[in-house]
């Protein structure tokens, strides 16, 4: 009997301290656009058209929009979350294109693509049709 009670108390040992698989190594795009939140340093309308209008840039007086509390916070884990003054909207993101494309997808909405044009140590800019946005790292 005390035989027996030394196996299944190995047996649970043994299954219980099952490691999990490791996590995939996250690309050097990743990394970098996983390393922190990012805000928005330039926002423009119209872009690439006649029509073309900043509207906002942090710190600038006269801005048409106040872009200054907005986040962008892709995680590691593939969840997105845009903060939006006091709302915070929750999703998930990939790359996609090789690496050109940001695909964003919130909850029974239809992917939203931005078109990754710079992604450096401090600095990510992308376009999504007339959109334009340079993002600093918070």
């Amino acid at each position: 009997m005390r035989h027996l009670f030394y196996v299944l108390l190995c047996s649970c040992l043994v299954l219980g301290c099952k490691k999990d698989p490791p996590a995939p190594e996250l690309s050097p795009s990743a990394q970098l656009l996983t390393a922190a939140p990012w805000l928005f340093g330039e926002y423009y309308t119209g872009y690439g058209t006649t029509h073309q209008q900043r509207v906002y840039k942090r710190g600038a007086p006269g801005n048409v929009v106040d872009f200054s509390d907005y986040r962008y916070h892709f995680k590691k884990d593939g969840t997105f979350e845009l903060t939006l003054q006091q709302e915070t909207l929750r999703g998930a993101w990939k790359f996609v294109n090789g690496e050109q494309q940001i695909e964003i997808t919130f909850p029974s909405d239809i992917p939203i693509f931005l078109n990754v044009s710079a992604l450096g140590a401090d600095a990510f800019s992308w376009a999504q049709d007339d959109h334009f946005a340079r993002m600093i790292m918070q």
